[in-house]
């Protein structure tokens, strides 16, 4: 019987969304990403997901939201 081990560089390495992502909220498309900030008590690196409205539904489809993300 073999054992299954994970790899140390599985998914812990490899960023999920390294672009960003964008959701249908409504009729309006909404791009995210990722931004690393330093908190200015603690000193702390943060992460904070910022949203982008990108346009509405009816006049960009989503790939076309997914190329006004980048």
């Amino acid at each position: 019987m073999t054992a299954h081990y994970r790899s140390a560089t599985s998914r812990t390495t490899q960023p999920r969304f390294p672009s960003g992502w964008i959701v249908l909220r409504g009729k309006r498309w909404y791009g995210y990403y990722r931004r690393q900030v330093i908190h200015p008590t603690t000193g702390d690196v943060r992460v904070r997901i910022v949203p982008i409205r990108l346009g509405l539904k009816s006049q960009m489809t989503k790939l076309a939201g997914e190329r006004a993300a980048r």
